[in-house]
């Protein structure tokens, strides 16, 4: 499996604490038999922190993991908030995709979406970013109104779904829109979204999506839509 977003390089951003949090949210995943973790800090630490920073974190946690024989790998990447400073900074090269790549890992505001967010949208994509937009189902903005969602897919962006939606652990509005949105025939991927070692549920989230709706749909949710947002990386 693949865990695309993730927030565990050390006291970086909300995510894990120290090294040793980070190392246990790498036991954690292990555990529940994923082989790559992009790392994706929220944009504006990485931009506080600088990119090279973030470079060298998960550099220095590859290595770490070598060391220690773990069959894990960590990617980069970041989460960042719709804005209209989007688009310049992607074609300047600062907003780091996933893997390095041309998929942005790109979140809402969660209560308003402005007026202008669809040329904001647009904007991003003329710039060259194709997109993944995150947790679409606890985005209150999206969640409350599916036409939104609808039109983000007719623009061909991507959906991440978080793990722990799948389960109810956002509560049942978001688990129903996390459901719908899987049940689409749109690129959509499952992450786990962990920011500590309190709670990572990928393994449960993907046997209930197979249970639910067949082995096909989860490996491509768990496996191949993520492998191929990272350029084909490989984590069957």
């Amino acid at each position: 499996m693949i865990d695309l977003h993730c927030h565990l390089l050390p006291a970086f951003d909300d995510g894990a604490r120290d090294w040793t949090e980070t190392l246990e949210m790498c036991q954690l995943a292990i555990g529940a038999g994923v082989k790559i973790i992009v790392a994706t800090p929220h944009w504006r630490e990485v931009k506080r922190h600088g990119s090279q920073r973030m470079y060298q974190l998960v550099a220095e946690l590859n290595q770490r993991l070598q060391q220690l024989d773990w069959p894990l790998e960590i990617k980069p990447g970041c989460e960042a908030m719709l804005s209209p400073e989007l688009p310049a900074a992607w074609r300047q090269g600062k907003l780091p995709g996933l893997n390095g790549g041309e998929r942005l890992l790109l979140e809402l505001p969660w209560d308003y979406l402005g007026h202008n967010w669809l040329e904001q949208i647009y904007q991003l994509q003329l710039a060259g970013a194709s997109l993944a937009i995150a947790h679409p189902e606890r985005t209150p903005a999206l969640a409350c109104d599916w036409s939104k969602i609808q039109r983000l897919a007719e623009l061909e962006a991507g959906f991440q779904i978080t793990a722990g939606s799948l389960l109810g652990a956002f509560g049942t509005e978001a688990e129903k829109i996390a459901w719908r949105v899987l049940k689409q025939d749109w690129p959509v991927a499952v992450a786990g979204d962990a920011h500590d070692a309190s709670y990572y549920v990928m393994a449960r989230a993907y046997e209930m999506v197979k249970g639910k709706l067949g082995q096909a749909k989860a490996e491509a949710a768990f496996i191949f839509v993520p492998r191929s947002w990272l350029g084909g990386a490989d984590a069957s």
